[in-house]
């Protein structure tokens, strides 16, 4: 109850501060926010609340807000205090994250390439009302993600959108001479940061499953990447092609190249 009337009185007071402490955004990203505000004389530290919900408390006129969602708006109020919970003064503001969407690429620094096949990989992802999609550059652009409905058997061959998608990305990391008879998707899982999708293809009278997840991540230098891996249960595990890049750890991982609209398919390739 004491939490909730401490948050009223702020809300309700921030206009009277909102001058002095002049909260602004430094920048911002797909999963985080930074922001900075004016010192405010006599603070001893500055709390921070996320819609209307405490998350941190600082010294420093500086603060990174993290594990965010992309396109999403946030309230942020800070509040100056004093050491027993006194507070001096307040300022709120609004201010939106990023996306994921555009140009990613993944360059082979070394001579395994699952012969000649995987030299560079470029994705493009793109934000739908319901999240992402993923599509792969070949020949052509092909989406990956989604690919085709839960639970629904494909032949290998064939010329449909999704036949054609899942054949020339299959190619890119088999490692072996097996082709499949069929395949299909059996499961699917969205969340704002990940991708996931669980393949299962048939090979004679045997049944494989593999397990495909792409996840969006900010770099260490502040740069937004896309890292894409499958992994294989049993023997599926062995024909599938990993990244070399002995700092990948078999991981592609894939460097932000550009909005989507910046970047033609002459460029990208």
């Amino acid at each position: 109850m004491k939490r909730w009337l401490v948050l009223l009185f702020l809300f309700l007071v921030t206009p009277l501060f909102s001058e002095s402490m002049h909260l602004e955004l430094d920048g911002a990203l797909p999963d985080q926010l930074l922001v900075h505000w004016d010192a405010v004389k006599g603070a001893d530290y500055y709390d921070i609340y996320l819609d209307q919900k405490p998350v941190k408390r600082v010294e420093q006129t500086q603060v990174v807000l993290a594990n965010l969602h992309s396109h999403t708006s946030y309230e942020v109020l800070v509040a100056a205090r004093k050491t027993g919970n006194v507070d001096i003064e307040a300022d709120a503001a609004h201010f939106r994250t990023t996306g994921w969407e555009g140009w990613y690429r993944w360059v082979n620094k070394t001579k395994t390439d699952n012969n000649g096949k995987c030299r560079q990989l470029d994705f493009l992802v793109v934000h739908t009302a319901g999240g992402y999609e993923i599509h792969g550059l070949y020949d052509r652009l092909y989406r990956l993600f989604p690919v085709a409905p839960c639970e629904q058997e494909f032949p290998y061959e064939g010329e449909s959108e999704h036949q054609t998608a899942y054949r020339v990305n299959a190619e890119m990391f088999n490692t072996t001479k097996v082709t499949p008879k069929t395949w299909m998707v059996k499961e699917v899982e969205i969340s704002d940061s990940s991708l996931r999708i669980v393949m299962q293809t048939k090979v004679g009278a045997l049944r494989f499953t593999t397990t495909s997840c792409y996840r969006f991540q900010v770099s260490p230098t502040g740069e937004k990447e896309l890292c894409f891996e499958t992994k294989g249960e049993g023997m599926a595990g062995w024909g599938v092609f990993k990244s070399p890049n002995p700092e990948d750890d078999g991981v592609f991982r894939c460097s932000y190249v550009g909005p989507a609209q910046s970047v033609s398919l002459q460029g990208i390739r």
